[in-house]
């Protein structure tokens, strides 16, 4: 069998290249949806703009 080491994730190897700001939000609810805009829009996914909904959970 060949080594498979390459294919293994170390969790060292991934980086987080983009965080949307609903990630700690107590209103999202996954990636397109929250509470209270239902279906999040783009400029707000891009963190182009500031979400005026967004609370911190707690």
């Amino acid at each position: 069998m060949k080594d498979m080491s390459r294919f293994i994730d170390d969790g060292g190897s991934a980086r987080i290249t983009h965080l949307p700001q609903c990630v700690g939000c107590k209103h999202n609810l996954g990636m397109m949806n929250c509470e209270k805009l239902e279906t999040k829009p783009e400029r707000i996914l891009q963190n182009l703009e500031d979400c005026p909904e967004r609370e911190p959970e707690e």
